[in-house]
């Protein structure tokens, strides 16, 4: 595995990148009930920073994400990509040429 210094950790929803961010600091007191994040694994970073990005610039984060949880993330090269993941990434790259 790479070693990394810092972590980025974007989302679109502010209310909880801002309270990641105040609980990564301590500044905000973290509940214990269950299922509630495990946030300790940031300390092994020098860096850590939350961004919040607009809602349109995260499809494609939202989209692995929503797959991941449904359990079907593992494609063998690029034969196993699903075709709206691949339009995303498409759509991206036009959007980065100006097009």
């Amino acid at each position: 595995m790479l070693e990394a210094r810092g972590i980025i950790i974007e989302g679109d929803a502010a209310n909880v990148m801002d309270f990641c961010c105040k609980a990564a600091s301590g500044s905000a007191r973290l509940t214990t009930y269950p299922g509630d994040a495990d946030l300790s694994f940031l300390s092994d970073f020098a860096a850590v920073r939350f961004q919040q990005v607009d809602r349109r610039a995260n499809c494609v984060a939202d989209h692995c994400a929503r797959v991941a949880i449904e359990g079907d993330f593992i494609w063998e090269h690029s034969a196993g990509a699903d075709e709206t993941f691949l339009g995303m990434v498409a759509d991206d790259c036009r959007s980065l040429d100006g097009g």
